[in-house]
């Protein structure tokens, strides 16, 4: 065979579809591909969280409110007992557990609470007949939802 000389299609092997796919310029469905659906998902996700500039401040506001209140009710504890510390946690360890562990409560994706409302209203006959994974897109709705949970 010459080199630069592509055979004639009479006389080299049938292409398998891979190679048709190739040969065209388009490159075969890849994992980018396929995830680049949730991505969108969780862009969307995102952009619908911030879209009400309001709700964000309120529920930022709900938080900050909800750390005050305890915080007060520790420091009462802890003024209470007469001790600067209480099972080896000090008024300072006990906030900065308060907070890291509602940080955490309220990040995490509610992914039976979503799925169960979504089969009493009936949205999940409709969710099932896209075209990308059900729990796939549950995943990217709770990464978005983690990503900015309030």
């Amino acid at each position: 065979m010459t080199p630069g000389v592509r055979p004639s299609a009479s006389n080299s092997a049938p292409a398998s579809g891979r190679d048709r796919i190739q040969s065209c310029g388009e490159r075969p469905p890849g994992v980018g591909r396929r995830l680049s659906k949730y991505r969108a998902v969780v862009a969307t996700q995102i952009s619908h969280n911030l879209a009400y500039p309001a709700e964000v401040v309120a529920r930022g506001l709900i938080i900050v409110v909800f750390v005050w209140v305890f915080s007060h009710l520790w420091r009462a504890t802890y003024e209470s007992t007469g001790r600067s510390s209480i099972a080896g946690l000090t008024l300072s360890d006990t906030l900065w557990y308060l907070m890291l562990a509602e940080a955490i409560v309220l990040s995490k994706p509610r992914h039976a609470e979503k799925i169960a409302a979504s089969v009493r209203d009936g949205t999940i006959a409709h969710l099932l007949s896209k075209p990308y994974s059900y729990l796939a897109y549950q995943a990217s709705v709770g990464l978005a939802d983690s990503i900015f949970p309030f």
